[in-house]
């Protein structure tokens, strides 16, 4: 297997880089919640990964504390697994830190032996396109890491949790949500979109689910398919969902493990035409 080089960390994950942090246990009910994402999965492949990450997690969570503690599993996607965290310093800061806890959300690639040059590509180009983002209708990023765990490096990164937020498929199905509702979330995610094209940045895999809804604010999320145009002759592969995809992506595209995913290497060049 390939080994990748380190992402470079930044500062907002606090971490001893010459001696190691002892990490608070992670708790029982965090593993609680991360069984019933694999429901439906591949049992064998299911089972091993969830041992893998039995193993990962303690090393991802000493090189978070002291600042954060894993609290819950809370989707698996494609290329990651997101659980929430408490930011133990803003916590302590609030008038009463045993109900107020500040939360962010963590984003580490899955592992899976197969794939994983693909899918630690795909967590580190995410966390690297968001660090140079700025944009209240795009999730905020808050720091990047890695561990290394049999030789292969492991990377993640710390974002916004946004509380209460839904998936827009919820948002705009509930009897609660107006037509004007429906618009300002296709109007700011629309804005989102604009203000990443001028970034010279294509988002490449824009659907319901990487769309969430806070206090009727769209956020779009996900920028793992993200491309940047700035290098037009360079090649590059992009993943994307192929229910959501323009036929003309779907194009000389391969299926993924997972059926309604579909990867497609091409010049950046041609990203536009997609």
């Amino acid at each position: 297997m390939a080994k990748h080089k380190a992402p470079r960390p930044t500062a907002a994950v606090s971490s001893a880089k010459n001696k190691r942090v002892l990490a608070p246990k992670i708790p029982a009910t965090f593993w609680d919640t991360l069984v019933p994402l694999y429901t439906g999965d591949d049992k064998p492949l299911a089972e091993k990964e969830k041992i893998l990450f039995r193993r990962l997690l303690p090393e991802v969570a000493a090189r978070l504390a002291p600042r954060y503690t894993l609290d819950e599993a809370l989707d698996k996607g494609g290329a990651g697994l997101i659980c929430r965290l408490i930011d133990q310093e803003l916590t302590r800061l609030q008038k009463d830190p045993a109900r107020q806890k500040v939360h962010r959300a963590l984003k580490i690639a899955r592992p899976v032996e197969t794939q994983q040059e693909l899918l630690n590509n795909i967590i580190t180009h995410e966390f690297t396109t968001l660090a140079s983002l700025t944009h209240t209708n795009i999730i905020k990023l808050y720091g990047a890491d890695h561990v290394t765990l049999d030789g292969t490096i492991r990377p993640f990164y710390v974002m916004d949790y946004i509380e209460g937020a839904t998936k827009s498929w919820e948002y705009v199905s509930a009897e609660s949500t107006s037509f004007h509702d429906l618009l300002r979330i296709i109007q700011q995610t629309t804005e989102a979109l604009i203000f990443l094209f001028d970034n010279s940045i294509v988002h490449n895999d824009v659907k319901p689910s990487n769309v969430l809804v806070d206090r009727g604010r769209a956020i779009l999320s996900d920028l793992g398919s993200a491309v940047s145009l700035r290098e037009p002759d360079k090649t590059t592969t992009i993943t994307f969902t192929a229910k959501y995809a323009h036929p003309n992506k779907k194009e000389n595209a391969i299926v993924t493990r997972e059926p309604n995913r579909m990867r497609r290497t091409l010049p950046s060049s041609e990203i536009q035409k997609t």
